[in-house]
Formats: C-alpha cells, structure tokens, sequence
C-alpha cells in the first residue's frame, strides 16, 4: 500500500480487482484494444433514438450485449431495462468474472 492511500481510513479505501468495459470500440476490454491498436473508428448513424432535428446525428454507439443468464436477473426484466442499465449489467459482469468471482 502506498504511503498516500494510508491517510484514508479503511472505509474509503478502493480496491480494483476486475475489469469490465463495454464501448462503441468492442464490447470487452481486449475487443477494444484490439480496435484501438488497428486505428478503426466506430462513428455510425445514430439509429436509437430520432435525430431528424439534431445537428449531430451520428456517434460512437456501443452494441447491445445479449441476454445472459449469468446476470442474475431474467430475460423479461433484462428487456425492460433501459439502454444505460443494459451496458452497465453486462460491463459489470464483465468485472466480476475478470476478479474471478463466480456467483
């Protein structure tokens, strides 16, 4: 531990132990990576939402992951969710798999 993560009581101590990272660029960490390292850009039309009236209408837009069990919740409830949540279920998944909990 480094001298400057002592002047913080136990509390609001952060340890990292996995990684999960869905983007425009893939949706793991190594997919990213190997996107990044090949110089490829993923600007497409946004297509989610109507833009007709925007002066922006296209974006790095990440990929929705499918439906996996290992989520914890059922298919129905995944479908419910919005956007965000789904991104944020499946890079979640993606850190505690990586930290090498198996619920």
């Amino acid at each position: 531990m480094s001298s400057s993560s002592a002047n913080y009581p136990p509390s609001q101590r952060v340890f990292v132990t996995g990684m999960g990272m869905v983007s425009p660029m893939g949706n793991d960490a190594q997919a990213h990576i190997d996107s990044m390292r090949a110089g490829e850009t993923h600007f497409r039309p946004i297509d989610f939402f109507d833009v007709s009236r925007q002066r922006v209408q296209t974006a790095g837009v990440a990929e929705l992951p499918e439906y996996k069990q290992s989520y914890g919740i059922n298919e129905r409830f995944y479908n419910r969710l919005d956007r965000g949540s789904r991104l944020l279920l499946h890079a979640t998944g993606q850190a505690i798999t990586t930290a090498g909990i198996h619920p």
